[in-house]
């Protein structure tokens, strides 16, 4: 059985690495129904936050209209978990 792909929450990752929800920007339910459809990004740079490159292209991975380029949920998992271990050795003990 292949390992399942993220569907949902694909968008969580937004929030997770930008400390924004998806489609931030937009005030109305309605719009970011009309967004998605039209497969806009649920991120847009805010000029009080900054994205690495890195991180960037993984969320976009995880956007993507097919679910076979999205990475596993385990992918996704040691994603975060390697970006964790990476910023925690950036601190000072």
């Amino acid at each position: 059985m292949p390992d399942p792909v993220l569907v949902l929450p694909e968008f969580c990752i937004v929030q997770v690495l930008s400390g924004r929800p998806p489609f931030w920007w937009i005030k109305n339910a309605t719009q970011i129904f009309s967004v998605q459809f039209k497969h806009v990004e649920p991120y847009r740079p805010d000029p009080g936050v900054t994205i690495s490159h890195q991180h960037l292209a993984f969320m976009r991975r995880c956007w993507s209209a097919k679910p076979e380029d999205r990475p596993s949920t385990g992918d996704a998992a040691s994603f975060v978990e390697n970006e964790l271990r990476r910023v925690s050795t950036l601190l000072p003990n």
